[in-house]
């Protein structure tokens, strides 16, 4: 498609034609943009019904498989997982419904088989009434055209009583409820990937799009590891940990936890077999992950992810603007969350986590560590001292956390043996790849980080970062990668030599140990009542000077430098009233009951606050 614009009036003069008499003053522009309209394609998905399944027969075809000759007649643990998943598959196949849809992105979902014929209808006697030109053709095509207009209408009404008599239901969820708010309040937001652009490369195709993604993403979690070998690490405990056993019991437990509405991973075993399978499932899977323990093997499908790419904000064109969502085999997190509980237990029983991390810690939370935070800043602004603050950033924490690294604290913290050997198959050889409309990337493999999306990724990564604070001297928190360091100001020399002081043991730490912490966006703040407010001398970070700022927000919480809280009570309310508006527009068809549902979620942190 090319349009064409056409500028009249220049002010420069043209040459004389061939009529010598003839001389333009004012010579057309035109210029020709060739523009083309994206394609979107439209592709086959295979869907199950699971409202539909016949459970009990299910449960029955599992319960006369011979599990124990899988396992007696494989030597390759590869083989019996993949054995496993496929029992599984095929079974459900038999007994619940499946069938397969054609997936057209950026659908209404109104839209329907009905209203489709009837705009090819339309269309038609348009294309007829345009040949003929008559009066009858043109009244054929608008009769048509308002059928078509009140189809629309009526199944687009149809679709938001559905919503509405969900959003109704006593028995829906507060998290059902915003989904549905969502969908009933929100415009239809584009699926579609347009041409990606990176070092000079460029995507078109899906296909295109899926590599070029896949090929970023991994860069992300690629470290240069030439000629390093992990620093020699005390071992700080006179436990170990070098074998476990998962129980039956463990993994019943394990699958009460998984949550049915989750995705599928590369393997296609959906979450919800194994919560209806569960009294079945619980004794051969129990085999199977010990197993795997005493093996010291992870399977290789388990180590395998699909990415898909969401995007998080800004220019849709730059891959850099998408975060990857991973989706790992249901049967290797099954498995993680059995590992986890042993693995947590035994660290927090030997103290061997720090209680200055707060994250993923059980009991605790961002509110206990922004409460102690702010009333250590309190206390020292009540006895007329100021307070400096560094917010460390670390620069793609869990995409490249360093496996070789890892497994040598894991060794120093006690574990060993078995156990020592099967984290290394865990960590070793993972892949990925990206999935976008009905194509996929080639699998790739990456060399760092801990696995996005798993049970075991988040513990790992505490126990990775956990050393740092043996060498700072300053007060140091942490939730997860959110590093903040902060010292009592008494002489802003003292202070600011303490606080180099730490973070040059932060830049040391981080040389190490690979990891890399970002001058840029880390920032440095003063809280001060101070009238007359004195010079601090600046701080660097790996030779970089940290930006000084008056308001950060960290961990939800807007801090400003005068430690008071009319900014973040200001945004709070700026975020109730835009929520406000949304139960306003709800409001005309929405019950009072179902209106108060949303009340804890929509203010909580409001209501919080005031109280």
């Amino acid at each position: 498609m090319s349009i064409m614009f056409l500028k009249i009036g220049s002010k420069m003069n043209c040459k004389r034609s061939k009529d010598k008499s003839l001389v333009r003053f004012h010579c057309p522009i035109v210029s020709v943009l060739k523009v083309s309209k994206p394609v979107v394609n439209t592709y086959k998905h295979k869907i199950w019904l699971y409202d539909r399944g016949d459970y009990e027969t299910y449960r029955s075809e599992l319960n006369s498989i011979d599990w124990n000759s899988i396992v007696a007649t494989n030597d390759s643990l590869d083989i019996i997982a993949d054995s496993v998943c496929k029992v599984i598959i095929s079974t459900a196949t038999n007994n619940i419904p499946n069938k397969t849809v054609t997936i057209r992105p950026n659908e209404v979902p109104w839209m329907n088989n009905e209203i489709r014929r009837s705009i090819r209808q339309r269309k038609k006697l348009h294309k007829q009434a345009k040949q003929l030109n008559i009066d009858t053709a043109w009244q054929t095509f608008r009769i048509k055209r308002n059928e078509v207009t009140k189809l629309i209408r009526k199944y687009k009404n149809d679709y938001q009583t559905k919503l509405i008599e969900q959003m109704n239901d006593q028995n829906t969820t507060p998290k059902s409820w915003f989904k549905l708010a969502k969908s009933l309040t929100q415009k239809q937001t584009s699926q579609i990937i347009p041409t990606l652009f990176d070092d000079g490369m460029t995507a078109h195709t899906d296909s295109e799009k899926a590599e070029l993604l896949n090929e970023y993403f991994c860069k992300q979690s690629t470290i240069d590891q030439t000629d390093c070998n992990p620093p020699y690490v005390n071992t700080v405990t006179t436990e170990s940990l070098n074998q476990i056993t998962i129980t039956e019991q463990d993994v019943k437990d394990a699958i009460s936890h998984i949550n049915p509405s989750k995705a599928s991973g590369p393997d296609l075993l959906h979450p919800r077999l194994l919560k209806e399978g569960a009294p079945v499932l619980f004794k051969p899977l129990s085999t199977l992950f010990n197993l795997s323990l005493q093996k010291s093997v992870f399977p290789s499908s388990w180590k395998q992810a699909n990415i898909t790419a969401i995007l998080k904000k800004d220019d849709p064109s730059k891959p850099s603007n998408y975060r990857p969502i991973s989706l790992l085999s249901c049967l290797g997190k099954l498995m993680e969350r059995c590992v986890h509980k042993q693995l947590y237990n035994y660290l927090v029983s030997n103290k061997l986590i720090t209680n200055l991390q707060s994250g993923f810690i059980p009991g605790d939370s961002t509110v206990n560590q922004l409460t102690l935070i702010y009333n250590d800043i309190a206390k020292a602004l009540d006895k007329g001292s100021e307070v400096r603050a560094v917010f460390c950033d670390i620069s793609k924490a869990f995409d490249r956390v360093w496996h070789r690294g890892l497994l040598n604290k894991l060794s120093g913290l006690g574990i060993s043996g078995l156990l020592l050997n099967w984290f290394t198959s865990y960590l070793s050889d993972r892949k990925q790849r990206v999935v976008y409309a009905n194509c996929s990337s080639s699998w790739s493999s990456i060399n760092a980080c801990v696995p996005q999306g798993s049970i075991l990724g988040p513990l790992l990564f505490l126990t990775y970062i956990n050393d740092i604070v043996t060498r700072i001297d300053s007060n140091i928190r942490f939730f997860a990668d959110d590093t903040s360091l902060y010292i009592s100001v008494e002489t802003p020399e003292v202070a600011a030599s303490k606080l180099s002081h730490d973070l040059q043991q932060v830049h040391e730490w981080s040389k190490s140990w690979l990891v890399k912490f970002n001058p840029a966006k880390t920032e440095s703040m003063i809280f001060s009542k101070k009238t007359k407010k004195p010079d601090h001398p600046p701080l660097y970070l790996n030779g970089v000077p940290i930006t000084q700022i008056k308001i950060h927000k960290h961990l939800g919480l807007t801090l400003s430098d005068d430690a008071k809280w009319d900014t973040h009570i200001s945004l709070v309310i700026q975020k109730a009233w835009k929520r406000i508006g949304i139960m306003r527009s709800l409001s005309f068809f929405l019950s009072r009951s179902s209106l108060e549902k949303c009340i804890p979620r929509l203010f909580g942190q409001l209501l919080n606050i005031l109280t």
